[in-house]
């Protein structure tokens, strides 16, 4: 059974690395940032990344 990770401020710094860190570990990681395009483009088959503000309700549902 295979084990899903949520991370939260992907676009750069720590959550970013650890995207890169945990994908080469076999998880399903979804990616949350404002800007989703950084992860994207990591092309990483375990990754979905998601452009979401998390401050606005709206956005969670």
């Amino acid at each position: 059974m295979s084990k899903h990770i949520v991370i939260t401020g992907t676009s750069r710094g720590i959550g970013f690395e650890l995207v890169k860190i945990l994908a080469g570990q076999s998880y399903h990681i979804y990616a949350l940032s404002r800007n989703s395009q950084p992860v994207a483009e990591l092309n990483l088959e375990n990754v979905h990344s998601l452009s979401i503000r998390l401050l606005r309700m709206s956005c969670l549902k």
